[in-house]
């Protein structure tokens, strides 16, 4: 028989009772599963092998995995400086350039590992970022709840085009959207690193009898006025360019 609980009703208040603490035992235990050396060298050896012994909801799953990613790159701090929103554009121009450790390829996040763009030039002193909203952007995309998987796509103004979506893979709206982030090898992966927010979708087009489908995706970060980013620079995506004999 389930217990009254009149102090659940408190307003903009999680209570911390024997029940919330059920939820977050599984992660509890994970954790002091890291106080031994033995068991940090298993997780990191296969995170996703460790975390298949442990009874993990896919959301506290995804976030610990999620996690790594936030985690485990270099980063510089930029300041955006000027904006191209011209029909067909979203580009803006940061604060630092060559000079500072930036090439041509870094991929651009914001506040909480949110994926911005991606640097498309630069000079020493300053660096243009194609934004996704830009028409000319894309990036394989997913939604680790269901396995959804497909291009996302940029389209200026209006919400971003999530396309060529396995139309047996439920899209849920008010999902999130994530960089898939495949890896083969250490020189064949994704240009973008796994588990960057991207967006939530807002609408989905699903036509009887289609093998695919689509969807629309409304940002997580203001990408049109978004002052300061954050430019990763220890990130080798893509395929490697091969060396010349």
């Amino acid at each position: 028989m389930a217990l009254d609980k009149p102090y659940k009703n408190v307003p903009g208040t999680i209570i911390f009772d024997a029940e919330q603490a059920r939820k977050g035992y599984q992660i509890n235990q994970l954790c002091m599963s890291f106080m031994k050396p033995e068991n940090r060298e298993r997780y990191l050896a296969d995170r996703e092998a460790y975390l298949d012994e442990w009874q993990l909801t896919p959301k506290a799953r995804q976030a610990i995995l999620d996690l790594r990613t936030s985690i485990s790159f270099s980063s510089i701090a930029v300041q955006v400086v000027a904006r191209d929103f011209e029909i067909g554009k979203r580009l803006v121009i940061v604060d630092r350039g060559s000079l500072d450790g930036i090439t041509e390829g870094d991929v651009v996040i914001g506040a909480g590992g949110t994926l911005v763009g991606r640097v498309v030039s630069l000079s020493e002193r300053s660096a243009q970022v194609r934004l996704v909203s830009d028409p000319e952007f894309a990036v394989t995309a997913e939604i680790a709840a269901t396995g959804a998987i497909g291009i996302l796509r940029g389209r200026g103004a209006n919400p971003l085009s999530f396309e060529d979506i396995d139309a047996l893979r439920d899209v849920p709206v008010g999902a999130e959207v994530t960089t898939s982030g495949i890896e083969l090898s250490a020189t064949i992966r994704s240009a973008f690193p796994r588990g960057l927010s991207i967006g939530r979708v807002v609408a989905v087009s699903d036509p009887s009898g289609a093998v695919i489908k689509s969807a629309e995706v409304e940002p997580i970060l203001e990408l049109d006025s978004a002052r300061t980013l954050l430019v990763i620079t220890n990130y080798d995506g893509g395929l490697s360019v091969p060396i010349a004999p």
